[in-house]
């Protein structure tokens, strides 16, 4: 399916977004939000599963956040450094506010939840939005993520979790730091690599609708 370009204002500045699908009336469609990885510079890691998933029903968004030096991934971010930073005291928290917040000016005007998905860097991402934010998240789609332990413990909604078990870049044994919940499905691949595979599409599709 193809996609539209725009960019939208977030309280953190201009975001590039690219839109899939979409169109039906208000309450009869969903929209998925689907964060990147750390290296996504070229074509969006999301865009093959994005073009399968979109229809009329479902609208797919993708948000550039490299397009904007405030929103682009950090290597602060990831979960070691965050754990280490974290400990030695390095890192001021507020309670109130997290740096996903810009996702919020990106939400449905009607206020409905979406679907957010992530992959990598962009999964660790969306896990800390649906930490704090479970109101305004219906399902979680994440592959191959980087969270921390305690994040992901955190986790209150419905999540798919896709991982390679020859994933050279997030070892599947990090699948550990989802252990305990009741609320995660865990779909495993043998596929060699670090990706979002358009294969992906049909495993999400199936589990969005509660047959996966």
């Amino acid at each position: 399916m193809t996609h539209v370009s725009s960019t939208v204002s977030t309280r953190l500045g201009a975001v590039s977004l690219r839109s899939y699908g979409g169109g039906a009336p208000p309450g009869a469609s969903e929209t998925m939000i689907a964060l990147p990885g750390m290296a996504a510079l070229g074509e969006p890691d999301w865009h093959a599963v994005a073009s399968s998933l979109a229809s009329k029903s479902l609208r797919v968004l993708l948000p550039l956040p490299h397009s904007n030096a405030k929103t682009a991934p950090s290597v602060f971010e990831f979960a070691v450094a965050k754990t280490v930073t974290g400990l030695c005291g390095l890192l001021a928290s507020n309670a109130d506010t997290i740096r996903e917040d810009w996702l919020l000016d990106i939400m449905p005007d009607d206020g409905s939840k979406v679907i957010l998905a992530g992959f990598s860097w962009g999964g660790g991402a969306a896990c800390r939005f649906a930490a704090r934010y479970p109101e305004k998240v219906s399902k979680l789609v994440l592959v191959s993520p980087d969270v921390q332990h305690m994040v992901a413990q955190k986790l209150s909604v419905p999540t798919l979790l896709i991982w390679s078990t020859r994933d050279p870049i997030n070892p599947y044994f990090w699948t550990r730091r989802f252990r305990g919940l009741g609320n995660i499905t865990l779909q495993t691949t043998d596929t060699f690599g670090h990706e979002v595979r358009a294969d992906h599409s049909e495993r999400i599709r199936k589990w969005l609708v509660g047959e996966g």
